[in-house]
């Protein structure tokens, strides 16, 4: 199991203690601190949509470009790791977007 996030998120933050408290082995993935690979964001492309891992609330979104805007894409989200909804939690080959406390109950309460 994979979390990827930035530390200072505190959505993240909360992903993580809900993690530890279900006693889950888990790697971290600081998105700022390595790099995002288009690779990566194919592959989660494979379980969710564009739409569903591109954060538009973020402050990078924002200050874009229009055309930017109009045209986001893999290489963009690999150039600003902010602008991809967190966290991203990759768990047997599924990938989960956000923070859903029932998919994460569910994931872990069994």
């Amino acid at each position: 199991m994979i979390l990827y996030g930035i530390h200072n998120c505190d959505t993240v933050k909360k992903a993580k203690k809900l993690l530890d408290g279900y006693q889950v082995q888990y790697a971290y993935y600081d998105m700022r601190k390595h790099d995002v690979t288009e690779r990566m964001v194919e592959d989660w492309l494979q379980s969710v949509s564009f739409e569903q891992l591109l954060n538009k609330r973020s402050t990078t979104w924002k200050n874009l470009t229009d055309l930017e805007k109009e045209n986001p894409s893999v290489g963009l989200l690999c150039k600003y790791p902010t602008l991809i909804k967190r966290p991203v939690l990759e768990n047997h080959g599924k990938v989960y977007v956000g923070l859903k406390l029932d998919e994460y109950e569910d994931m872990f309460s069994e």
